[in-house]
């Protein structure tokens, strides 16, 4: 049910004026301000809290290198006495056993290619390993390059886990020169490191994360042994390429880590390990660091929103006597939007908003009067003219256009209409008839110009901007057959006729704009000899045996998107020279178009009655048709 106002029209007094309202909301303003205070205060606070969280990394990845570095230097010197003692203890089995022991991260101590070469088997018998002269020498195998390179004087720390079968914690291979003799020897080492620097970085709490890598981007040490057990290579992250690109010894890093929630930002640093061209890293992700400041802004937001809720439980009793009307007037707005104009406000208030109500209610009848006046407007006159006279465009002066003129006729309509014996069954069918007929021109962005009795006038490119009037019109034809095809399926009978049509078609210049006495009648107009060839056209598709008829220049706009069959010259009243037309048989891209004039006659029920050489409701004939 439509809800109506009363009216008041009483003399307006301002009692409560919008100015004193809007006090009240000021203290809503303070509040904003309070929270973008607060908001300010949190950044601050995140970004000192981003500063310490930086220097903190560079600090634990300088401490775990230097301790990593210590120890990697107490396994070289252990490793070295221990291959001392073996070399002078002339192969007492019990002083090696006894340095192992007191050393149980060494694994191995020895010199590939000669017989000085020490190792643990009670690490190897206590991790289930009874076969490790085979492991030993798999190990030396794989890394037989690291072994000459080391022999040409370089070090190298490599992750050899992966190659030890039944580990609960990481071992590392050193590789590093070694004078045996007078020659220069690759001395190697195998280390547990579970018990050593691997404890370093898995002993770190919070939310820091820090790992150990060589120069390969092998990781060596991770709190997460799986991952340094199965041998994880970082050297093509992102990571990896920041720490060693930057040539010194220790920095910041930021990068990009993909995590199962997509992509988040880590905060890292480096610290370079010297010996074994090793970096320990150590990483932060920024949700993990921030927790503590989103916390903080969650207690910081949730105090506001109380704050806010009693400022705004107090603000909206105040607020009443404005927003109610504000609401009844934004509802009323509505109502007329959608045509509803028999809606009344009644003012509440004696403010400005009252006297906003009244002149609302003033407005609506000449409202409702011009929109009864556009609806009645719009059926007797172009959509396109009715909305430029509403939104006052119409163009001033006459112009010339491109365009593409249709005009279309009902065959031996007069005949039917006589056969109906009422004229208002002669107007229904008419008014069926365009109610399928117009919507194919409106829906190519065509316009219709006029109905002529049974007959359509309708034009491309005067109203819009077209591309290719052309084709625009001719595709608008097409939608017609197809229609009255589908118009035609249940009718036969006198009462509903079958309707069989003609459409002509011409493309050229016409003169475009607005014609009549401004104090009677008025109307668009499109005149020329662009539009008087298109009616000519129309009339020879009952002689020619077609229902679709375009002249040459509209035709030379539509090269290979129409199938089109040239017609026999014809000679029209008003043009000195002959014309050559076309029926259209469809377009090139349908597959079900007619393949010949025959086959277009018989899907569309054109019967052998052609080739008159006229219309017998035409009054003058105003063609000739050729032979050639």
């Amino acid at each position: 049910m439509q809800k109506k106002f009363e009216t008041d029209d009483s003399k307006l007094q301002v009692r409560f004026p919008v100015a004193l309202k809007l006090i009240i909301i000021v203290s809503l303003i303070v509040i904003v301000a309070m929270s973008v205070l607060t908001y300010i205060s949190l950044s601050f606070f995140e970004r000192e809290t981003k500063n310490r969280i930086r220097d903190n990394n560079i600090s634990l990845s300088q401490t775990v290198a230097n301790q990593s570095e210590k120890e990697i230097l107490q396994l070289l010197n252990s490793a070295n006495l221990l291959f001392q003692i073996g070399l002078t203890s002339s192969g007492e089995v019990s002083l090696v056993e006894d340095f192992f022991a007191n050393s149980r991260s060494l694994i191995f101590v020895g010199i590939p290619g000669n017989d000085f070469n020490f190792s643990n088997r009670d690490w190897f018998r206590t991790n289930g390993i009874f076969n490790e002269s085979a492991i030993l020498n798999s190990i030396i195998a794989t890394h037989s390059e690291i072994v000459d390179k080391t022999r040409g004087g370089e070090t190298f720390i490599i992750n050899v886990s992966p190659l030890i079968p039944n580990l609960d914690s990481p071992v590392i291979a050193l590789f590093t020169p070694f004078l045996f003799g007078t020659e220069r020897q690759a001395f190697v080492v195998l280390a547990d490191v579970g018990a050593s620097f691997a404890e370093s970085v898995q002993t770190q709490e919070g939310f820091t994360t820090t790992m150990i890598i060589n120069s390969e981007g092998e990781i060596l040490a991770h709190p997460d042994f799986a991952r340094v057990l199965g041998g994880e290579n970082i050297r093509n992250s992102e990571i990896f390429e920041k720490v060693y690109s930057q040539g010194v010894p220790r920095g910041q890093i930021i990068y990009e880590e993909k995590t199962d929630e997509g992509l988040v930002n880590v905060m890292g640093s480096f610290a370079l390990i010297s010996v074994g061209d090793l970096s320990v890293i150590t990483t932060v992700r920024e949700t993990d660091a921030f927790a503590v400041v989103k916390s903080i802004r969650v207690l910081n937001w949730t105090l506001l929103g109380i704050v806010l809720s009693f400022a705004i439980l107090g603000i909206y009793f105040f607020s009443q006597s404005l927003s109610n009307p504000l609401k009844e007037l934004a509802l009323a707005t509505v109502q007329i939007k959608i045509g509803n104009y028999n809606t009344i406000i009644r003012p509440r208030t004696r403010d400005e908003v009252g006297q906003l109500a009244r002149s609302f209610s003033s407005m609506v009848p000449s409202l409702m009067a011009r929109e009864r006046l556009f609806q009645k407007t719009e059926a007797f006159v172009n959509k396109q003219v009715a909305q430029m006279i509403d939104d006052d465009t119409l163009p001033e002066y006459a112009e010339t256009k491109e365009v593409t003129v249709f005009f279309s006729d009902i065959r031996n309509f007069t005949a039917k209409s006589e056969a109906m014996g009422n004229p208002q069954l002669v107007i229904n069918n008419l008014s069926e008839y365009f109610r399928i007929m117009v919507p194919c021109v409106e829906q190519t962005q065509g316009t219709v110009d006029k109905f002529i009795g049974d007959a359509v006038m309708a034009v491309w490119g005067s109203m819009h901007e077209l591309e290719n009037s052309a084709e625009n019109a001719i595709n608008a034809s097409l939608l017609m057959r197809s229609a009255l095809r589908k118009f035609n399926v249940d009718r036969g009978s006198v009462e509903r006729p079958i309707f069989q049509i003609g459409c002509g078609l011409n493309s050229g210049s016409a003169t475009v704009g607005i014609m009549g006495d401004p104090s009677s009648k008025m109307e668009w107009a499109h005149m020329g000899d662009t539009v008087n060839l298109a009616s000519r056209i129309e009339a020879l598709n009952k002689p020619m045996g077609t229902d679709i008829i375009i002249s040459q220049s509209t035709a030379s706009r539509v090269e290979g998107i129409f199938s089109i069959v040239p017609l026999k010259r014809i000679k029209v009243k008003g043009k000195s020279k002959p014309q050559l037309l076309y029926a259209v048989l469809g377009r090139m891209d349908d597959e079900t178009r007619p393949r010949s004039l025959g086959e277009l006659r018989a899907m569309v029920g054109i019967t052998n009655t052609f080739g008159a050489s006229s219309d017998s409701e035409e009054h003058e004939v105003k063609y000739e048709i050729l032979d050639s």
